[in-house]
């Protein structure tokens, strides 16, 4: 009983000692919940669109189709590009001009698969669907060129689809970040606030 109320006081004590430090890490939290909510309403939604392209030999060669993953690759380097974007129509960049569509596009070619994927990022999902056709298009055209005699066969291998979910503002990543810096900042002052006190409460006692 003694040990049962021993320490049922120093929980209760410490309850007292720190309630400062606990609302300060509560208030902190529910505030980072609200400042990553706000943010993420704010800004503007983002869609991904992919497309890809495929290079195939139209033999079974080991050498077409090592030719063929060099092509995917040389053209992987010059997909994302002012050059490139300045290629398409003006239909397919609805709007954008060739830095900005550049600065958006992602592209890499899949090693033994003899493939590009091509992917570009904006706030329209439309548009981004039609961007990545667009430089898919271009990519075959470029890559057709570069031949070199090469037997083989170049494609988009489906259009784009138009994408139905951002990929940012992630709520789900944005809301736990955000608690979590909360609560860790509230800790943080709390603690430190409980130390500059404790010097001036041992004087008075």
């Amino acid at each position: 009983m003694v040990g049962t109320t021993s320490t049922l006081t120093r929980a209760q004590v410490l309850r007292r000692d720190y309630r400062f430090v606990i609302l300060l890490v509560v208030a902190a939290g529910l505030a980072g919940l609200v400042a990553a909510l706000l943010v993420s309403l704010m800004q503007q939604p983002r869609f991904r669109a992919t497309t890809s392209v495929s290079l195939r030999s139209t033999e079974a060669d080991l050498g077409m189709a090592e030719a063929a993953d060099r092509l995917a690759g040389n053209t992987a380097a010059w997909v994302a590009s002012e050059t490139f974007a300045a290629r398409l129509t003006e239909a397919e960049t609805g709007g954008l001009d060739p830095i900005a569509i550049a600065d958006h596009t992602r592209a890499r070619a899949l090693p033994k698969q003899m493939r590009l994927i091509i992917e570009f990022e904006d706030e329209s999902a439309q548009r981004a669907a039609a961007v990545a056709d667009g430089l898919a298009r271009v990519a075959v055209a470029s890559a057709m060129a570069d031949l070199d005699g090469a037997d083989l066969k170049i494609a988009q291998i489906a259009p784009a689809r138009v994408p139905t979910s951002a990929i940012s503002p992630r709520l789900e990543l944005a809301l736990p970040v955000g608690l979590i810096l909360g609560v860790l900042t509230g800790l943080a002052l709390g603690l430190a606030y409980k130390w500059l006190q404790e010097p001036a409460g041992d004087q008075s006692r």
